[in-house]
């Protein structure tokens, strides 16, 4: 775990990356990489999903599994494509 018990606030894009690198996800394998806790892990996740970005893989199972959606790939490469310009 990168953040020990402490939570760091991880960008949005740093959590897609994730996503994407993984392809597939629990909530707590978001909470182990960035130092949540589990129920903030899952709050990240939802508030995702209600942005279009991510959903489950399966909506009826549980735990649920994670993917970007074809919004959430487009957003990764427009906030890359942002940070690139600003350099």
């Amino acid at each position: 775990m990168r953040g020990g018990l402490q939570e760091r606030k991880a960008t949005k894009r740093e959590i897609l990356e994730f996503i994407r690198l993984k392809e597939v996800i629990y909530y707590w394998q978001l909470a182990e990489e960035f130092g949540y806790t589990r129920q903030t892990a899952k709050v990240k996740l939802n508030t995702l999903s209600k942005q279009g970005l991510v959903t489950p893989l399966k909506p009826a199972e549980r735990p649920r599994r994670w993917i970007l959606t074809n919004k959430g790939e487009d957003r990764l490469l427009y906030l890359k494509t942002r940070q690139h310009a600003g350099e």
